[in-house]
């Protein structure tokens, strides 16, 4: 899994902030609706805290890139959440990291 493996993470994420530099982007979106299920992949309960590092460590390099270059507006990151019942129950505790996700970015 990409998002399970702190280096493969990181080159996602370097991948990313290469292409909004090279088109001049004001951000990124992420399309990441089911982290743990419901997607046309299944993923794993252990990915409802990968999604977290992944929004996490791209805030944290945008916000380097904001400082780099001297951008007074932050880049935007937004993303595609799942907001069915059935989605959301896995990780509707409010000591799940997912549920914190607004918090920490």
């Amino acid at each position: 899994m990409l998002t399970a493996d702190h280096p493969r993470r990181s080159i996602l994420i370097d991948s990313i902030i290469n292409v909004i530099k090279e088109h001049e982007f004001d951000g990124v979106d992420l399309d990441w609706e089911y982290p743990v299920t419901g997607g046309d992949v299944e993923g794993t309960p252990a990915d409802r805290k990968n999604y977290v590092h992944l929004m996490r460590e791209l805030r944290n390099r945008l916000r380097d890139l904001e400082e780099e270059k001297n951008r007074r507006d932050g880049y935007v990151l937004s993303f595609a959440g799942a907001a069915g019942h059935w989605v959301l129950k896995p990780g509707k505790r409010d000591d799940d990291e997912n549920f914190q996700l607004s918090k920490k970015i």
